[in-house]
């Protein structure tokens, strides 16, 4: 069996362990719940760039966990990634980020709405890749934006614990991120996305701007099975990717999901 087969059953071993875990976590916890959402994405898109020196050739197809939940002080949100990658070398990874918050409302039993403003909250968070961890920590504020169904904005330290080049500074990262029902006639579509804004993290390196914004069918709703089968498209854009000046990923990906 080759290295890179190798390497792929290890990793999707640990990723249906996760799965498992995750599936049959204790029923007091799932009863602490006041509302969850759990699915899973199959995306395949090409043409991303792996770094500065990348052919720009390679394609990714990728396997993506993704849950939220909330309970009666805040709210959870993680997703795990399990990659695999052709570009001459193959190679498979996992990479995941997990953001719990704290409402200052529910905390203190006080109406944080004004304008638009729907509460404030105390967030923080973990990304962790095979090269690269980073702690997040900040504000997050949940917004009453008409025709959405949700939207927040983050203002989070971006602390590299664990770097390519071991120089990372502290800086900053801002995030909308957001999710708004689109409907024509029968089609119900969800439009949902983030963007990262990514400050200067040393070395020479740039600002970042990554989005993933996702346009989803719900294809069950045409076979009385709404909200559970969706396909549609996710368009990765990421302005000077890894901080690394003018590398750019300008990559459409192919979507289907199935929410739990």
């Amino acid at each position: 069996m080759s290295g890179f087969a190798t390497c792929c059953i290890r990793k999707i071993s640990l990723w249906i362990l996760f799965v498992g875990v995750i599936v049959t976590a204790p029923i007091q916890t799932v009863m602490a719940a006041e509302w969850s959402s759990t699915d899973v994405q199959l995306l395949y898109g090409n043409n991303y760039k792996l770094g500065s020196n990348a052919p720009g050739d390679t394609s990714i197809t990728t396997v993506t966990l993704q849950h939220a939940s909330g309970w009666e002080y805040g709210d959870n949100y993680f997703f795990f990634d399990l990659t695999a990658e052709t570009n001459g070398a193959e190679r498979a990874d996992i990479y995941g980020e997990y953001y719990p918050r704290l409402s200052f409302g529910k905390i203190t039993g006080t109406d944080m709405s004004v304008g638009i403003l729907k509460d404030v909250l105390l967030s923080g968070g973990i990304n962790y890749g095979t090269d690269l961890i980073v702690a997040l920590y900040g504000i997050s504020f949940d917004l009453n934006i008409p025709a959405f169904d949700w939207f927040r904005f983050d203002v989070q330290a971006f602390d590299t614990v664990k770097g390519t080049t071991g120089r990372e500074k502290l800086t900053y990262q801002l995030t909308p991120s957001w999710s708004a029902p689109i409907n024509i006639g029968p089609a119900k579509f969800e439009f949902s996305g983030f963007i990262d804004i990514i400050g200067p993290t040393g070395g020479g390196s740039k600002i970042q701007f990554l989005t993933q914004p996702q346009l989803r069918l719900d294809v069950g709703n045409f076979f009385d099975k709404p909200g559970k089968f969706y396909a549609g498209i996710e368009y990765q854009y990421w302005h000077n990717k890894f901080g690394v000046d003018g590398v750019d990923d300008h990559v459409p990906q192919l979507l289907m999901m199935y929410k739990f």
